[in-house]
């Protein structure tokens, strides 16, 4: 059974959509849609990605209904990219702090091994941050 939705347009540098703005659209729909999804609706400009706003109640509103929403943007996968991406981008920078300390250790380590001073200095800077 058909349903009646209300869909607003963000106002867009793309020519196809520029004069939609934030005025509510209706379009007949078949399928589950909830206040605040993004959809793909057909309009006299072609596609266009459209926001939710709510069920049509007026039946005078509803005769204006002439296009279908065609699907529902699933963002599902995108939200699971953007946070494994980010839990990526933390680990990289703890990384790379723990490669520059080892690196770091490791330099010391060789430069004391030639250098009698080098020694000293290590080694009373390990005793310190015990």
């Amino acid at each position: 059974m058909s349903k009646f939705i209300n869909v607003t347009f963000e106002n867009s540098s793309d020519n196809n959509l520029r004069t939609l703005g934030s005025k509510e659209y209706v379009f007949k729909c078949d399928q589950e849609v909830a206040k605040g999804d993004l959809v793909v609706c057909e309009t006299s400009r072609g596609y266009g990605i459209g926001t939710v706003v709510g069920e049509e109640t007026h039946e005078t509103r509803r005769k204006m209904a002439t296009a279908w929403i065609i699907s529902k943007v699933d963002l599902t996968a995108h939200k699971i990219r953007l946070e494994k991406e980010q839990k990526m981008s933390v680990l990289k920078a703890k990384m790379t702090e723990r490669k520059k300390a080892l690196e770091d250790e490791a330099v010391f380590a060789l430069l004391a091994d030639k250098d009698p001073e080098m020694a000293a200095m290590l080694a009373e800077f390990n005793a310190l941050k015990v």
